[in-house]
């Protein structure tokens, strides 16, 4: 028996320890999937710091307790995101407490918590921020795979301890930033928040909200000037200046670039001057002051390092363009010259075929033919990137131009048929269609202009539809009868971008000249029509008198044949009986060949008549469409003129007004909102500076606005610098009193023919900022000083300065008042509160444009100024400005 259990023990047991073992291993395996498949109990932390640079990131990966596992591989893949890269870092770590590297294998046993860490150290380069940070873990446990990834994005530029780190702040959001300014306000920490400001407006700009973005770089200068940061100072203005060039006030603009300048001449990095005269030129050139950018352009040249050869190309490349504008052909060509062996020594072939095609555009200009082919078909040479169209565009207008007919239709077609645009296709078809049409082919013509209009009418091309209309409009006239020509023509005039031009001096000497032909063709139709009835007429009349002359020769000699055996008397009273009916019938044939021809004769003439008529009036048509071309091309000549002239005028009159630098010598803390109605203004303001602690300053509204108020302002200004200035009379009521009577005598208004009473409404003031005394006099408008939240206002004489018989020869009231530290002072004319808008268009009216100037009394002058202008444009709405505005404010 126990050798026969021994044989089934033996035969059993391997089966028994087998099953067990794959039940165990069952369980094992159910287990670790369960824990994998549930992931919230595999925990995993990321955090990362900052450290000198160098980004650290710790990761831990933490298993549940009680967790079993035989084998178990952890691999962790951090892949970083920045704003100059984006790379992977291998990780270091511990594995239970033991150093490792790479990817760790090791068994994990029945433990309470089980961590795996890692670590992981990369530099990061100056100026370098992180945008977000991937990490993909890959767990292999007792054969079990599973990939996690994990994503860090939330990434705060303020560490826990509050500290800024700068190399977050590009991820933060506006409200992060607005937030963490808010927080360092009351810090000592001047330069951090000029930069958190900077990139808070950044910020806004990005957004397109540039008043916005105004104010808060505003805010940033008024923080920089403190720390007496210059080198940041000028960073602020080059902003401000980008932001007033956005908002189309290219003058503010000069005048930032030129302040950001100044404080630039301290630094010793020339990099600076460089771009702010290269951006300051940008914007003479948009105010089509060419001369002055061009002398901008060569100072940036001038501050241009000497290895930075592509600085000094692109520059070139700048100054070439605006020569080329003025059509200073040969200075451009020189500048072109030069990039040509720079961009060739540095292989740069990209900006090379730029170049070349450039300076083959000018001697397309210069009619330099053979130069101008020669460059570009260097410059198509050079091209590898198969977007050569511009410079096949002008090889093909060479080719046209010395009369190679056929390379230039082919060197259009290499467009049409290449990977071009749209446009440069329809442009291309255009060229081709106009070279046939011009060598007469019509047939070729119609088919490439047609191809041209498919492309056009697709893409909406509209200038390209028009002139491929046009022509095809003038080919129907050359090969169709007229009356059928005016018919095609006017199916052209029905496209709905022809009907919009039917008032274009082009198309409409068209529509004249068919409208016209048209008319002629009919009347000459009618003519003929008239004239071929008329023979008709004539031809039958004939036929019918043949006739009846041949059927009455049958009847006479049927007569005689019958009554021949008559006797002689009946046949010569038969005889003479027809003979009176045929003298009868020939009188009346000739009355009415007479009246038909009288009716005729006078239809021909009415018919002739109405053709002179209508000849008269379509000669008429065009003597009046000729006078009236030509009126329209005088008024538009005299109009340039004259705007050219009152743009000149206007560099007069601002150079006549205190500048900057003459009003910070007296006045520290003030704005200056002047805004003319037109290009010149009738409202100016006036600075004497009488010695370092006292000056005067004046701010005046003249009659009219424009022209006429721009020459009677001029007048202001110098009369006030001859009594003051000159005559050295400083007390403001006398100096108002003065001017009234020099203004009269200037204008001849004591003259009793004089009829209009030309003058000006103006505020002076005498300031002494020692002894903190002020002395005004008004006419007609009134001085506005804001004190503790509260507005007090001196009232000005009811007259104004000029012919005013009603008050011939009163003097004007000299009021002396008091000025506390803190106050603010105002003068201004009538234009804010006289300005209609609003939803029910209506006055600004005065009490809400001093309720304006005094709830915002706490802010900066110049913040103030950016609330004027801009509760100013709200207001107005669509609406046209109806008068000239100005607005002094000045804080003691």
């Amino acid at each position: 028996m126990k050798t026969k259990y021994s044989k089934i023990f033996k035969i059993v047991t391997p089966f028994f320890i087998l099953f067990l073992f794959s039940i165990t291993s069952v369980f094992s395996q159910g287990t670790n999937e369960s824990m994998l498949n549930n992931k919230h109990k595999i925990t995993f932390e990321n955090s990362h710091t900052i450290e000198n640079g160098f980004l650290k990131l710790t990761t831990t990966i933490t298993f549940p307790k009680n967790y079993f596992a035989t084998k178990a591989k952890v691999t962790i893949e951090p892949n970083v995101t920045t704003s100059e890269r984006n790379f992977m870092t291998k990780p270091k770590g511990v594995f239970n407490g033991e150093a490792m590297r790479g990817e760790p294998e090791k068994t994990i046993k029945y433990s309470e918590k089980t961590t795996v860490s890692f670590k992981s150290y990369s530099q990061l380069t100056e100026g370098e921020t992180i945008k977000s940070i991937d990490l993909n873990f890959e767990l292999d446990i007792n054969g079990v795979h599973e990939n996690f990834t994990l994503e860090e994005r939330k990434i705060q530029p303020v560490n826990n301890d509050g500290e800024l780190d700068t190399l977050k702040v590009e991820n933060a959001t506006k409200e992060q930033l607005e937030a963490i300014i808010e927080k360092l306000s009351n810090k000592d920490n001047i330069d951090t928040l000029v930069y958190l400001k900077i990139k808070l407006a950044e910020k806004y700009n990005q957004e397109n909200n540039y008043e916005g973005a105004r104010l808060i770089y505003l805010d940033a200068l008024e923080d920089a000037k403190k720390s007496n940061n210059t080198t940041k100072t000028g960073e602020i203005y080059t902003q401000l200046a980008r932001n007033s060039f956005l908002l189309n006030n290219n003058l503010n603009a000069v005048d930032e670039y030129k302040s950001a300048l100044n404080n630039f001449e301290e630094s010793e990095n020339n990099n600076y001057k460089k771009e702010t005269y290269t951006s300051l030129a940008f914007v003479y050139e948009a105010m089509k002051e060419y001369e002055i950018a061009i002398e901008t352009l060569k100072k940036a040249i001038d501050n241009c390092d000497p290895n930075d050869v592509a600085s000094k190309a692109k520059l070139n490349d700048n100054l070439a363009s605006i020569y080329t504008k003025i059509q200073q052909y040969e200075e451009a060509l020189k500048l072109y010259e030069e990039n040509i062996v720079i961009e060739g020594n540095n292989n740069n072939e990209v900006e090379l075929v730029k170049t070349l095609n450039n300076a083959a555009t000018i001697y397309l200009e210069l009619k330099n033919y053979e130069k101008a082919e020669e460059y570009l078909l260097r410059a198509i040479e050079l091209d590898n990137t198969n977007k050569t169209y511009s410079q096949l565009n002008n090889l093909a207008r060479v080719y046209y131009e010395t009369n190679k007919v056929e390379e230039a239709i082919t060197t259009y077609k290499k467009i049409s048929e290449g990977e071009s645009s749209n446009l440069s296709k329809a442009k291309a078809l255009h060229n081709i269609g106009k070279i046939y049409y011009k060598n007469q082919n019509y047939t070729e013509a119609d088919i490439y202009l047609k191809k041209s209009n498919e492309i056009a009418e697709t893409d909406n091309f509209f200038s390209i539809k028009k002139s491929n209309n046009y022509l095809l409009a003038d080919i129907i006239a050359k090969t169709s009868a007229c009356d059928t020509n005016f018919i095609d023509f006017k199916k052209y005039l029905s496209n709905e971008e022809l009907k919009a031009l039917e008032n274009e001096s082009l198309l409409m000497d068209y529509k004249e000249k068919y409208l016209i032909a048209d008319a002629n063709v009919k009347l000459i139709a009618t003519i003929g029509r008239q004239d071929t009835e008329l023979t008709k007429n004539r031809e039958k009349i004939k036929l019918q008198e043949a006739e009846k002359q041949l059927l009455e020769k049958d009847k006479q000699a049927e007569i005689i044949k019958n009554e021949r055996q008559k006797r002689w008397i009946i046949s010569l009273s038969i005889g003479i009986f027809l003979i009176l009916l045929l003298t009868i019938f020939a009188v009346l044939q000739l009355i009415l060949k007479r009246k038909a021809f009288n009716e005729l004769k006078t239809k021909n003439a009415q018919i002739i008549m109405q053709n002179e008529e209508i000849s008269a009036q379509a000669e008429d048509l065009l003597n009046k469409n000729e006078k009236i071309t030509q009126m329209h091309s005088d008024l538009k000549k005299q109009n340039t003129k004259i705007k050219s002239s009152i743009t000149y005028a206007n560099t007069i009159q601002t150079a006549i007004l205190p500048n900057t630098d003459l009003i910070n010598k007296q006045i520290k803390d003030y704005f200056i909102f002047y805004k003319p109605k037109d290009i010149v203004s009738g409202d100016f303001y006036w600075l004497s500076n009488l010695n370092k602690d006292e000056y005067m300053f004046a701010c005046s509204d003249c009659t009219g606005h424009g022209v006429p108020g721009a020459m009677m302002s001029m007048l202001g200004i110098g009369l006030l610098n001859e009594i003051v200035n000159e005559n050295k009379v400083t007390t403001p009521g006398i100096v108002l009193y003065n001017l009234k009577d020099m203004i009269i005598k200037s204008l001849n208004q004591g003259a009793a023919e004089y009829k209009v009473r030309d003058g000006m409404d103006m505020v002076l003031v005498k300031i002494n900022t020692k002894t903190m005394k002020g002395e005004f006099a008004g006419a007609n408008n009134p001085l506005i000083i804001v004190r503790n939240k509260k507005i007090i206002t001196y009232q000005p004489t009811d007259m104004p300065v000029g012919a005013y018989y009603f008050k011939k020869d009163a003097p004007f009231e000299n009021i002396e008042f008091d000025i506390e530290k803190g106050d603010a002072m105002y003068m201004f004319s009538d234009g804010f509160q006289d300005q209609i808008g609003g939803p029910r268009r209506k006055k600004y009216f005065k009490r809400n444009f001093l309720k304006l100037l005094l709830d915002n009394n706490d802010k900066t002058m110049v913040q103030q100024k950016e609330i004027l202008k801009s509760e100013f444009v709200k207001w107005r709405g669509k609406l046209r400005q109806i008068d000239d505005i100005s607005v002094v404010g000045i804080k003691f």
